[in-house]
This record gives structure tokens, sequence and C-alpha cells, in this order.
């Protein structure tokens, strides 16, 4: 059996059962004493493997008297120790952090662990290491950290990560190999990614471009993949510890508190976190060299006294009031080890915010006064159930199968009222998603492995609305964001995937699958004289990947992929109502069709000797049928009453073609042993071909240089992130009908200084200090609604227990 597939196997029962005379040994960062999760440890002839678990522990009864043990782990330096100088070491083994990883193991790219060598794609990981150190308030920020995901906020509570030119439901989140992506995924910017506890993540990696083949429909532009912690079992029979940490932040008053707590036994192990945060009106930064001084301030709020709105001047302008919410996570896991080969697991995944307020659209003004007196986001609710089984033992079809059984109940609503109106229009959703994923890996030679799969989901819409006088109490009828007669939306799909080896320098992968996707909707109560009562879709595609990765040559790695996307059309697609912009409402469409991505990329990463790497990757994809909002006739009108006024009708139409194309730039170095440099560089652009327009979901250029210390407990770092400008005629025609959200000039260009450090002590305690924006500058990234946070002190103190 070849190594990698000695390291799949390991990788699932990594912290499985032990008996209570094992020998363990603990892998920790040599600077800050971290124990360090998923550690590879191996003899050089790959007879004998183990991982660390997520206690950083690693069973190594395998090893013997003589041996000589390789530890190697992504960001770290390999190093190799004898088996009999372990004793001397205490059984502990310190490994030191490095900029660029040749080795590293990834499992987003086939769905079971790989090597990234192995993969034709560009994967960014974010390590648990790593959010614990930068301390991101959601898993956007965390995404966000990598430099190479450009994310998207219209309010503090939000979050749209954008992946080479495609975002919302052009994207796909995968929690614990479970789409997040359900029915109502709409085609603006979208904030589920927040739901997604980071403080409980112990890795989340980006795959860049379709990955429709292993994934299924949505991920046109990338796979957002997060793995939270797993349960560790216990090396000696019982065993429990944990942790917590608290951290403030001054921009926006935040107040995180979390903890959590592992128990461990033979068979069996658990692990539960939570986590509580409570964010305040976010400050904007004061120095305006980039705007006109008057551009993103606060200078009024809306305030009801009585029965009447009366706009209140605002004290401080760069406070954006109303921004802040209140989240609330909590994670439990719990597994069952019934034998070596086979291990059971039930998961349990909450989250809920309180009223998050929608700050653009609070910003929006009209003959000189607000337009808006309330508008927020509801509660909310996102849980998940997850049944999941792991059985490994080698049959004629497979050699490792997983099996994935989940339900998911999501519950999101709008609530707006226009200002010196006393009705409040509330709009309720929810969805049900029953979902099924049935993995398998096959190990067919030294040379050649496979990966196929089946998976279903079923998603039931409920979608309910109403109108109340806040005055008098009074309660009518509204119009629904979806049909209120309910909406059902299937989706089924099989893949299969293989990897085959050339010598051990060079690897060929292709992959083919075929999905389909049946939509029906019912109009109850129809406010709007539509033509139809019902809505419905059945559409199929089949799609593939091709691509290849060598190290032939000596000092580098080329690779190159080749695939096509496929995405139907989904409830929010088809069946929407909802006004998108001042005097525009969008229309259902029950002609719309799917769209589909071809993509080709390549990339090339040089090895400077062993302390650097630089990675360069472009790629084009074309799409074709691309889904965009243009003018509609609906039932032959060009416009219709929405919510009192006469809106223009627009629809999610299929336009023809449409391309986008760009490139990306990494470098990362080890200055010495104690110092490292790391940068990236993105640059995206895509043109409706049809309408000769931009792409709404295509950011200017952006990136990240960092430089960072390392050394006797200290971690200290220093970074800059920065965007280029795109002018105003270059934004969307959708962006352009925003003149609340951008300057006159469109984005301007602009830079930010982080600077952070912290320290390990002795006793499991870790203190953290930061400050972001240095330069305390008002900036606005690219569709953005609210402006970036000013300067922010961050304070945070983490003890292991």
């Amino acid at each position: 059996m070849s190594f990698v597939v000695r390291l799949i196997a390991v990788f699932a029962f990594a912290g499985a059962s032990v008996s209570a005379h094992a020998q363990t040994i603990a892998v920790r960062d040599s600077a800050t004493g971290a124990p360090l999760q998923r550690v590879v440890v191996y003899t050089p002839d790959q007879t004998k493997l183990a991982v660390t678990n997520d206690e950083g522990k690693a069973r190594i009864d395998a090893f013997s008297s003589g041996d000589r043990l390789v530890f190697r782990q992504l960001g770290y330096a390999t190093r190799t120790v004898a088996y009999d100088s372990l004793a001397a070491l205490e059984f502990v083994v310190e490994l030191r952090a490095r900029s660029y990883a040749t080795d590293e193991v990834v499992v987003s790219a086939n769905r079971w662990e790989t090597k990234r060598s192995d993969a034709p794609q560009v994967i960014a990981a974010v390590s648990a290491d790593k959010i614990a150190f930068e301390a991101p308030q959601t898993s956007a920020d965390a995404l966000a950290t990598t430099g190479k995901v450009f994310v998207q906020k219209s309010q503090l509570g939000g979050g749209s990560p954008m992946l080479r030119g495609f975002a919302a439901n052009g994207v796909l989140i995968v929690v614990d190999g479970v789409r997040m992506n359900n029915a109502i995924y709409r085609g603006g910017n979208l904030q589920n990614v927040i739901l997604v506890d980071p403080n409980n993540l112990a890795r989340a990696e980006v795959v860049f471009g379709p990955g429709s083949v292993m994934y299924g429909g949505d991920a046109l532009g990338g796979v957002m993949a997060f793995h939270t912690r797993k349960p560790v079992f216990s090396a000696d029979g019982f065993e429990t510890f944990g942790s917590a940490f608290a951290r403030y932040s001054s921009a926006n008053e935040e107040k995180t508190a979390h903890a959590d707590f592992n128990f461990g036994a033979a068979r069996v192990a658990s692990y539960t976190g939570v986590t509580v945060s409570d964010f305040g009106d976010l400050r904007a930064g004061n120095l305006h060299d980039l705007y006109d001084l008057d551009f993103g301030r606060r200078h009024f709020y809306v305030e009801r006294v009585g029965n009447e709105d009366v706009v209140r001047a605002n004290d401080d302008p760069n406070i954006q009031t109303p921004s802040g919410y209140r989240q609330f996570n909590v994670l439990h896991k719990t597994e069952y080890a019934l034998s070596d080969a086979l291990e059971f697991g039930y998961q349990f995944h909450h989250s809920s915010s309180s009223d998050i307020p929608r700050y653009d659209r609070l910003t929006e003004t009209r003959d000189g006064a607000p337009r808006y007196a309330e508008w927020y986001y509801g509660p909310q609710r996102w849980t998940m159930h997850v049944l999941e089984s792991d059985l490994t033992e080698p049959t004629l079809f497979y050699n490792k199968i997983k099996t994935t059984l989940a339900f998911q109940s999501v519950e999101e609503s709008r609530h707006d009222r226009k200002f010196q109106s006393d009705e409040l229009r509330s709009r309720v959703e929810k969805v049900d998603v029953y979902s099924l994923n049935v993995d398998a890996f096959r190990y067919s030679s030294e040379r050649l492995q496979w990966f196929y799969g089946v998976d279903a989901s079923f998603n039931r819409v409920a979608s309910s609305a109403r109108s109340e006088n806040i005055s008098t109490g009074a309660v009518s009828p509204e119009a629904t964001r979806y049909p209120d007669g309910g909406s059902d939306y299937f989706r089924l799909g099989a893949y299969v995937r293989f990897a085959y080896r050339f010598g051990e320098k060079t690897t060929a992968s292709a992959g083919a699958r075929y999905s389909r996707a049946k939509l029906d909707a019912t109009i109850a109560e129809d406010f709007y004289n539509l033509p139809f009562d019902k809505l419905s879709l059945d559409a199929g595609a089949a799609t593939w990947s091709v691509g290849a990765t060598t190290e032939a040559l000596e000092g580098w790695r080329l690779y190159a992929n080749v695939s096509s996307g496929f995405r139907a059309p989904n409830v929010d697609d088809v069946a929407k109502v909802f006004d998108s912009e001042p005097g525009t409402v969008v229309a259902p469409n029950d002609a719309l069709g799917p769209e589909y991505a071809y993509t080709a990329e390549g990339g090339v990463v040089t090895y400077l000797g062993e302390s650097a790497a630089l990675e360069l990757t472009t790629y084009y994809t074309l799409v074709e049928d691309v889904i965009v909002r243009r003018d509609f006739l609906l039932d032959g009108r060009d416009s219709i009453m929405y919510d009192g006024e006469r809106s223009a009708v627009k629809a999610n139409v299929n336009a023809g073609e449409g391309y986008v194309f760009g490139a990306s730039a990494t470098f990362a170095a080890d200055l010495d042993e104690r110092i490292s440099l790391s940068s990236t560089l993105a640059y995206c652009e895509g043109r409706d071909k049809t309408a000769n327009e931009p792409l709404r979901h295509t950011p200017p250029v952006f990136g990240k240089t960092t430089i960072g210390y390392r050394d006797a407990g200290w971690r200290l770092e220093a970074s800059v992130e920065y965007q280029g400008a795109k002018p105003f005629d270059d934004l969307a025609p959708s962006e352009q009908e925003k003149t609340h959200m951008y300057a006159s000039v469109g984005s301007p260009a602009w830079y930010a200084l982080d600077v952070r450090a912290s320290y390990a002590l002795p006793f499991g305690v870790a203190l953290s200090l930061g400050v972001e924006n240095v330069m305390d500058a008002h900036y606005r990234p690219y569709g953005w609604g609210i402006s970036a946070p000013g300067r922010n002190l961050v304070v945070s103190a983490r003890a292991a227990f």
C-alpha cells in the first residue's frame, strides 16, 4: 500500500481508540509551545506512520528502537528524530514554523486527504493556529486573512467571499463535508458564512476554480471547506481537558468569550465548544485622504419618539450607527469507535444572532430625508444535525467509505419601515434541508487511486409575510419574498474521479459528475397579478475536470487544470420578488435556465532554495447562459406597484456569454530561523459579453504582505492589506445604481497597516495584543455598504485547562 493511501487511513483514525499502555508523543510549536494537530510522523522508508490528533498527540506503538521518525506539518520545517532519543526529550518534539510548505496535506481537493502537490489547483488554507493569532471576528474575516479571498460586507454582520468573479450562490460553503448552500442562497451578496464559528475550527480550506465534479452545483468560483475540531480520544483510559479565551476589540466594542471542553475515553469521545459575541456600532477611520471629507460619515440617524420618526444628529460621524449585533454559537460532537475499522459520529451545530441592522439601506436618502427608519435582518438561526460513519475495511469496491446524513434548519427574516411610515413589513423564510452523501476511496495500485460517490438533498422552503402598524398594532397581509404556497427543491448527483501517478513526481487526474435539479413552487396569494401561479424547473448536466501536476524539473512544480461547472437556478433565482435598489423590483422568471462555466488554469511554483517559494497562477473562465439581472416585461408591464411606489421591473435572465480572467501571485520566505516574509496579489476582471458590461463580483486588484517574527514564546507580526482602485465607469450597472455606497470616483485604492503580538506563558496561558488600521484611515473596500473599521485595539487571553 502506498504512503499516501496509508496516510489517508491514519488520518481517518487519528486520535481513535488507544489502550491504557500505549506510548504517545506530543508535538508542539517551538516558539509558542502550542500543540500541533495533524503532524505526520513516519519512518524514512514510509513503512510506519502516525498522525497527531487535535491535542497534538500521536500513538507511536508501531515504532521501535533503532527507528528514525520524520515529523512533517503544514507551515513547519520537517524534523527527523531518533526513536531512542525521545525519552531524553520527554516524548515532546518541537517544530519550527516555516513560511511555505511543499508537502502540505489538504482535504478539500478530493474530499479525502491528499498531498497539495498532487492537486492541480490553487488551494489556500487557514489553520487553527493562524485563527488564534489573528483573532478574526467571523469566519469570513478568517478567510480574508489569507490575502487571497476578497470579502464583501453590506453591514457589520456580513461577509460575502468572492472567488474568481463569483460569489453568494456561485461559490460553495461546506462544513464537515455537508454543503450549507440551500434553495434560497441569492445571487447578491450573502452573509451565511458568518454562521460558522471560527473559534471551533481546526482548519479551513479554499479551493479556487470550479469544484462541481467533487461537490456538485454552485461551486463555479470555488469551494470553501470548513473543518471543525474533532473529539480527542484518550491515550490513558479517561481524560478531560479544555480551553477558554476572551477578546476585546475597540473599533466596535467587541466582547467575545469562548470555552470548549473535551471528554475522551478509549472508544468514545466528545467535544463541545461555545462562543458568545457582542458587537457594538462600528467606528470608521478618521483620516479621509482617499475620499471627500464627508464620504462614509454618519451625520444622522433615525429615532422613534412617540408616534413620529425624528432625525437625530450623530455626535460622532465616524460611529456607524446602528450596526451592532450579537452572535451565539455552539458545536457538539460525539464519536464512537466500534472497532479499529468502524467509527460512528454525531454532530450538532447551532448559530443564532440578534437583529442585524442593514447599514447600507439605512444610509439611503430621498429628497434630503432618510428613505428608511428601520431596516434590519431578524435573528438568523442555523441548526444542523449530522450522523456519519467511517468504514476502513478494504473490499473489491473500496478501501474506505464514508456516509453522511444531515438535517439543517435555517430561518432568516427581513424587516423594514420607511421614514415617517407606521407600517413595518416583515418577511420570514424557513428552509429545511435533508441531505445524504456517500463517498468512497479505492486504492487500485501503487499508481492508481479512485474517488467516487453519490449525494442528494431536498429543500423545503416556507415563506410568510405581514405588515404591522406600529402605532395601532393592526396587522395586514403582505407579499412574500418567495412563493407563499411553498417551494420544493431537489438535487441529485453522482461523481467519479481518479488520480494516476507517473513515477514519483508527476500525477494526472480526471473526473466527471452528473447532476440534476428539480424545482416546484406554488403561488397562493398573488399580489402582483402574475401571469402564472406555479413555477417549475427540471435541469441536468454532466461536468468534468482534467488536470496534472509535476515536479519533474528540479526546484519547480507545474500544474494545469481544465474543468466545467454547472449551476441550476434555485428558488431565489427563479421565484423571488424584492426591491434590489430604490425604484426597482425584481420579479419571478419561470423561463430561467441553468448557467455553465468552463475554466482553464495553469500555474508554476518555483522553490528558491529551501527557504522561499514563488507561485504564479492564471485562469480564464467562460460562462454560458450567465444569470444576470436585466429589464423585464412582466405580462407586458415594465413597471408595477411595489410597497406603495411605482417600480421598474427587472428579472434574472440568461444573458448569453460572459467571461472572467485573472492571475494571482504568492511569495513566501524564511529570512532566517526567526523571521518570515509573505505576500499575495490577486487580479480579476469579468464582463458580460452580450451587454458589454462589467460583471458584479470582480473586485479590484488586492492582496496582503506580512512580515513575522517568532522566538522564545513571542510571536510578532506586521502586515499591510491593500486594494487597487476601481473607477466608477468600471462598476457593474447594478453597482453604479448604489450611489450611497460609492464615492464619486467609484472605489478608490487603499491600504491598511496592522501589527500584532502574542506571548505564550509557561503555564498554558497566551496573551495577545494587536492594533489594526494603525493609521486610522477611512476606507471602504469594493462593494461594501459600510466603511471598514478605524484604528482597532484587539486584546485577548487564552488558557488551557
